[in-house]
């Protein structure tokens, strides 16, 4: 499932992409300097995205929960299936969100769009939605600032990496695999 829903999103961006004036090689620009490297930004969001929830986790049983119902919707959390879901998420989606959805309704737009993927309609997850919202902003300001959409891809796989392997914490006991 989570492989054929972003080979879709990859495909849509593709196309969408395509048919735009900069075409795809706006996908693949390389990132413009700045005083601060791409890299140093992209590890700075990636750390705030990862302290952010962590610590607020600790002060709410209701953002726990949000988490432990994360984990069993992406449950058994291994290795491999981290290095999938957070490649592909931050490849498939920055490819569609942040390159022709941004550059079309712009990046709080597109940041907003970004968080109502995320919730799936699911209420109880509002929290989570409200995470890719501020996530889908600080994504989209890296997009910005470099003009360039892999800073954005970095810090997302990043994010998605650390978050997944964080949220291994909520597993029952009796199934936590092996750290």
């Amino acid at each position: 499932m989570v492989l054929a829903f972003h080979t879709a999103m990859f495909g849509a961006a593709v196309a969408w992409q395509s048919q735009r004036s900069e075409g795809l090689a706006a996908l693949w620009r390389a990132p413009v300097d700045r005083p601060v490297p791409w890299w140093a930004a992209a590890v700075a969001v990636s750390w705030i995205l990862v302290l952010g929830p962590a610590l607020l986790e600790t002060r709410s049983a209701a953002l726990r929960r949000v988490a432990a119902e994360l984990y069993a919707a992406i449950a058994p959390i291994t290795p491999a299936r981290i290095a999938l879901f957070a490649g592909l998420s931050g490849l498939c989606e920055e490819l569609l969100f942040r390159g022709p959805l941004q550059a079309t309704v712009s990046w709080p737009v597109a940041a907003l769009l970004f968080g109502a993927l995320h919730g799936g309609g699911d209420r109880r997850l509002w929290p989570w939605s409200a995470f890719a919202v501020v996530a889908g902003m600080l994504f989209g300001a890296l997009v910005a600032v470099y003009d360039a959409i892999s800073p954005a891809i970095v810090a997302h796989m990043t994010v998605n990496a650390i978050n997944m392997r964080r949220l291994r914490q909520y597993a029952p006991a009796v199934a936590r695999p092996g750290r």
